[in-house]
């Protein structure tokens, strides 16, 4: 029998606790955030790193 097929059986059976963490507060929506903001917060986050670069790409139209 497979590792996952025993956890399941433990698990229908009551044997095996459960347990589910509270996530840490998601924070704001990004998907909300407009282009300004969402630079702010990922400069917030990131600081100034080494493996980040930010560069603006301006288009016509």
């Amino acid at each position: 029998m497979s590792i996952l097929k025993s956890l399941l059986k433990m698990r229908k059976k009551k044997e095996y606790p459960v347990y589910i963490e509270e996530t840490a507060d998601p924070g704001p929506n990004l998907k909300n955030m407009n282009l300004n903001q969402l630079k702010e917060k990922i400069n917030a986050e990131f600081g100034s790193t080494i493996d980040l670069s930010m560069d603006e790409l301006k288009t016509e139209g």
